[in-house]
C-alpha cells in the first residue's frame, strides 16, 4: 500500500510539469455531449477526468464470474480537440495511471490517443461523421508489473451519428435531449486480438442548462484472432452522469462506470469526476 502511494505521488509529481488542458465537449443546441459533432473553426474543448476503479473478480473465457487478486486503478484522463476548419476536429487523449495490482504495484503515463473527426453531413436536427484513431503506446518500461500498456500501436476508423432535438412543456418544462451512435473495428497490431466497438448514449439537459444527465453503453467485441490469450476479451460496460454547469463555460461532473458482461476481463466499477471548461 506504501509504494502504491508513492506511484500516485510520482504521477502527482510528473503531472506539475505537463501543461493540463482542460475541454468541455462541444454542444448541440448548448448540450455538452461532443460525440458525432465536431467543433468550430477556432473553438475548442475538452475535459480533465479523475477515476479510481476496483475489480475483485473477473468473467473467464465461458462468461462465468471468478475471484481475481484485487485490482485498483487511479487515472488522470486529460483530453482535448480543437475545430482545425469547419469540417475537421483533431484531438489527443492522455491517461497517466497508478496501479495496484496483486500486491504489485507502478505508475507513469500510459498509452496515447490521437484522433480526427470529419463532418459529412448536417441537418437542423442530426449530424453524421467519420473519426480515425491512432493509439501510440507510453513512455514506459515493458518488463515492469502491473503493465501500464501493451507496448504496441492501434488504429481505428469509427462512424458517428447524433440527433437531439428539445422536449416541450410538462412538468419539467422544456429542455434539450440528444442521442449518439458510434460504430468501429480497430486494428490492434502485435499481441492482442482486434475489436469492434458500438457505443451509444443519451442524454437530457434541464431548462436553463445548468444541469444535464446522460447514460453511455459501450461495449468491445474481441474478434478472436489475438495471439495470446491475454490480448483477447470482451467487455460491456454502462455509464451514468450528471453534469453542473457553473457558468457557459466552467462544468464539473460526477458519474460511475459499472462492468455489466464480460470475457476475458475483470469485472468491477468505477467512480468519476471532472472538470470541464469551454474555449
Amino acid at each position: 500500500m506504501n509504494a502504491f502511494k508513492a506511484s500516485l505521488q510520482r504521477a502527482g509529481s510528473f503531472l506539475k510539469r505537463i501543461p493540463i488542458l482542460v475541454v468541455a465537449f462541444l454542444v448541440l443546441q448548448g448540450t455538452a455531449f461532443a460525440g458525432a459533432w465536431v467543433q468550430e473553426k477556432g473553438r475548442g474543448l475538452g475535459i480533465v477526468a479523475v477515476r479510481w476503479y476496483e475489480s475483485s473478480e473477473r468473467w473467464d473465457d465461458q462468461r462465468d464470474i471468478t475471484d481475481a487478486p484485487r485490482y485498483r486503478k487511479f487515472e488522470f484522463n486529460p483530453y482535448i480537440e480543437y475545430g482545425v476548419t469547419e469540417r475537421l476536429t483533431a484531438g489527443v487523449n492522455l491517461f497517466l495511471l497508478g496501479i495496484d495490482s496483486a500486491g504489485n504495484d507502478g505508475g507513469g503515463l500510459s498509452d496515447m490517443e490521437f484522433l480526427g473527426r470529419y463532418l459529412l453531413s448536417e441537418s437542423d436536427f442530426s449530424v453524421s461523421s467519420v473519426q480515425f484513431l491512432l493509439k501510440a503506446p507510453g513512455p514506459y518500461a515493458t518488463d515492469l508489473a502491473p503493465g501500464l500498456g501493451q507496448d504496441q500501436y492501434d488504429i481505428e476508423l469509427r462512424l458517428l451519428y447524433g440527433v437531439g432535438g428539445t422536449l416541450g412543456g410538462g412538468a419539467f418544462g422544456s429542455g434539450a435531449w440528444y442521442a449518439n451512435f458510434e460504430g468501429g473495428l480497430r486494428k490492434r497490431f502485435g499481441a492482442p486480438a482486434d475489436e469492434i466497438r458500438l457505443d451509444w448514449a443519451i442524454g437530457w439537459k434541464t431548462p436553463g442548462g445548468r444541469w444535464e444527465f446522460e447514460a453511455k453503453q459501450e461495449n468491445i467485441f474481441g474478434l478472436r484472432n489475438a495471439e495470446a490469450p491475454s490480448g483477447e476479451y470482451d467487455l460491456h460496460k454502462l455509464s451514468p452522469a450528471a453534469r453542473f454547469w457553473a457558468s457557459d463555460r466552467i462544468g464539473l461532473q460526477a458519474g460511475l462506470s459499472m462492468d455489466l458482461y464480460g470475457r476475458n476481463t475483470g469485472k468491477g466499477k468505477a467512480a468519476l469526476a471532472a472538470l470541464w471548461i469551454r474555449f
